[in-house]
């Protein structure tokens, strides 16, 4: 049994479920109460569990392509430890073979989207359902893709699965809101995990050596605990104030994130975690990506994150906000007149758009705030 450390309290009472065990080892480490595995693969969800220690850690078989499995799961864990915090929606599965749309096996594509999108929809509804019912303001994290945001040349059913969860997080972070409940995702980019290992007969190191050309940071690659950082980042109160949000851990070369053939994507967040070679105990505090001019498809007509700067703008571009001390706001109070999206070709601090007192404001399609170190 491991042994844990107290000095780490990000999640200090909180109660967890995590569908998959990856995360399970950093939840404890960080003062998780309870953490609630709840995975198929039986021997290994237990032997995580019994690691973790079994007055801490529970191991549920549950299958998250059968909606009442997930509700009985969620059932349990409210009724034995009293609430649940937490929720961690990791399960899915990668595509069985390498197929563009003029391949596409629509028998391959149900199974995948019923594990990726159904069950992903199903543990998103019931831990909702559980937090609302118990009046926990929780948080919902989801594990989507970079292939979301940058498409690709092939896994084309893998691709529109993680697109749908970015979708259902944008969707459930507005209607949970109310609630005061968080709902957002992490993309990560290549990673050699167990399943993506196996399911392409390749070694961790093969993997690794595959993406390393296209990483921005020589020596470095992408781990699974980078990502297991950027979770916890995403279900700790250290993102209070982030909802609705992908963060996209990814450390790409320029040019590689637009792939997409949209451009406002080219500036998709990227997260460096404490646990790579830049040494840090929270994560950075300028980890802001500001899309200039994003499509209209990513404003949002309430609760919009908004940055007003000290001083007034000397430039029309955003990106000269970035030279101020910048402090958030709300759009419900501060721009209630506000109805529809900008053009895609307009800025947001465009004078003929708001009042003199609003000029000062500036507008990102992707806002991730963290602490001070």
């Amino acid at each position: 049994m491991t042994e844990y450390s107290s000095v780490s309290k990000r999640l200090d009472g909180k109660v967890v479920i995590i569908t998959g065990s990856a995360t399970a080892h950093l939840f404890a480490n960080n003062g998780a109460r309870v953490v609630v595995i709840a995975d198929i693969q039986d021997e290994l969800g237990q032997r995580v569990a019994t690691s973790i220690g079994l007055h801490r850690c529970t191991y549920i078989h549950c299958d998250v392509t059968d909606e009442e499995q997930v509700k009985s799961m969620v059932d349990h864990t409210v009724q034995t430890y009293g609430q649940l915090d937490i929720m961690f929606s990791n399960a899915g599965i990668v595509s069985p073979t390498n197929q563009t749309i003029l391949e596409l096996s629509l028998i391959a594509f149900d199974r995948l989207f019923a594990v990726n999108v159904r069950g992903m929809a199903a543990c998103v509804k019931h831990a909702a359902r559980a937090m609302v019912d118990g009046g926990v303001k929780g948080s919902i994290v989801c594990t989507a893709s970079l292939a979301a945001t940058v498409g690709s040349n092939k896994w084309s059913d893998y691709t529109m699965s993680k697109h749908a969860v970015v979708g259902l997080v944008r969707s459930a972070s507005r209607q949970l809101g109310e609630y005061g409940i968080r709902v957002n995702c992490v993309s990560p980019s290549g990673l050699a995990t167990p399943l993506l290992c196996n399911a392409y007969h390749m070694e961790p190191e093969e993997v690794e050596k595959l993406v390393e050309p296209f990483t921005s940071l020589k020596g470095v690659v992408l781990k699974v605990s980078n990502v297991a950082d950027a979770v916890l980042f995403l279900a700790s109160h250290d993102s209070a104030f982030v909802t609705g949000h992908d963060l996209v851990v990814h450390v790409a070369k320029r040019g590689i994130s637009q792939a997409s053939s949209d451009p406002h994507l080219s500036n998709s967040t990227s997260f460096i975690s404490p646990s790579s070679s830049r040494k840090r105990t929270t994560p950075p505090t300028s980890l802001i990506s500001l899309a200039t001019c994003p499509p209209p498809a990513f404003y949002r007509t309430r609760d919009i994150p908004f940055f007003r700067s000290s001083s007034p703008a000397k430039s029309s571009s955003p990106a000269s906000f970035f030279t101020s001390n910048l402090s958030p706001i709300s759009v419900r109070s501060e721009i209630p007149h506000l109805q529809s999206p900008f053009p895609a070709k307009s800025c947001p601090t465009d004078s003929h758009l708001f009042s003199e007192e609003q000029q000062q404001v500036v507008c990102s399609s992707q806002i991730m705030a963290a602490p001070a170190i």
